[in-house]
């Protein structure tokens, strides 16, 4: 039997046509795992465009390689015409499979299959050194598996037994633009320089699905922040500034200066009589996603330790600490004076929209299917 896996890829590798990239099969446990060359989609993109007015599911129909592929002139690859190609397929083939119906997010050879996923991107990213290569997840991308039998023909319909598993996971990033923001954006003086710590939660924010980048970038971010607040906070204190350089610098040694958490706490106390700690959800927040950091920069793998337990970080965890660290900043900048504030908007704004998600004939998108 042969579990077929098609993720439509956000990005764009391009293949020279005259080149025949070859498939290569590797064998893993119970599995032999075939990896096809990317092919270009036979999907319209504009379906996933928040403005389209086509149902989102009609992409997981259209998770199959184009039959002609559209030849690229103006990119050439060894003096060759080039394919623009954004579709992977993975074939896991095995005596038998698991068929029951059961969740994505609880089905381990779905977890198995974007391992190999993963795992083929990396190598892919490395070799040809390419940053916008990222890990996928689940809940980041388009994807679908189809259980097909040896002759790569459909299975037999059976009520009990699913036939394909997929998901459509889709993200929407609305700006919006009034009287009054456009007012605030006129008031800034020229040559405004933004604040580093916003530009950095905010690149963490955009990073995703990039989960180690969110993370670095949401870390970094509140290191900056707690260091310009303090920096701030000293100023508008009786502190001499040389006392102040002796607490903070130590000859720049950074074995004897605060650590982040120090300044967060005993130092923003000692200048603002607040500390995060005043805050246990956002203190945990904060120390967690320093462990985090941590664990990433020196072991290479980001994970969350609980207890006499640890488990690895989900995109669910990471959107959680960047909504937190929002709510640090706010925290912080309400001890500051308003003009060392971020001049953002605060004026609501309802926003609303309309995505159609599912055809009737798919009203079961992002589970199983059987019929």
């Amino acid at each position: 039997m042969i579990a077929r896996l098609r993720v439509l890829l956000p990005f764009s590798l391009f293949i020279s046509i005259e080149e025949e990239i070859k498939q290569f099969k590797f064998k893993y446990e119970d599995y032999e795992i075939i990896v096809y060359p990317p092919f270009q989609a036979n999907v319209n993109l504009e379906f996933l465009n928040i403005t389209s007015s086509s149902s989102v599911s009609k992409v997981i129909d259209q998770l199959k390689p184009v039959s002609s592929p559209i030849i690229c002139e103006n990119i050439k690859i060894n003096e060759q015409s080039s394919i623009e190609t954004n579709l992977l397929q993975i074939d896991f083939c095995k005596s038998d499979f698991d068929r029951q119906s059961i969740p994505v997010s609880d089905n381990p050879f779905i977890d198995f299959a974007f391992q190999v996923l993963n795992d083929i991107l990396t190598r892919t990213k490395t070799v040809i050194q390419d940053g916008k290569i990222k890990p996928m997840t689940t809940q980041s991308c388009q994807w679908k598996i189809n259980y097909l039998d040896d002759e790569e023909e459909e299975l037999p319909r059976d009520p009990k037994l699913i036939r394909r598993q997929f998901s459509s996971q889709l993200t929407f990033n609305i700006a919006t633009l009034t009287q009054n923001t456009w007012e605030q954006i006129r008031k800034l003086p020229f040559e405004y320089e933004q604040l580093i710590h916003n530009d950095l939660l905010l690149d963490a924010e955009s990073s995703l699905p990039d989960m180690q980048s969110a993370i670095l970038l949401a870390s970094a971010g509140l290191e900056v922040l707690i260091g310009y607040a303090l920096n701030v906070l000293v100023k508008e204190s009786s502190m001499p500034d040389f006392t102040w350089k002796w607490i903070s610098d130590r000859d720049n040694d950074s074995r004897k200066q605060p650590s982040v958490a120090e300044e967060y706490d005993v130092l923003l106390k000692t200048f603002s009589d607040k500390s995060l700690k005043d805050e246990p959800e956002l203190w945990k927040a904060f120390k967690s996603l320093r462990q985090v950091r941590n664990s990433l920069i020196h072991e290479g793998k980001m994970i969350i330790k609980e207890k006499n337990s640890q488990r690895n970080v989900t995109m669910e965890d990471v959107r959680g600490f960047i909504g937190s660290c929002k709510k640090i900043t706010e925290f912080v900048e309400n001890l500051l004076p308003p003009k060392h504030c971020c001049p953002k908007n605060k004026e609501p704004i309802k926003i609303e929209f309309t995505k159609i998600l599912l055809d009737s004939k798919n009203s079961n998108i992002g589970q199983s299917e059987n019929s």
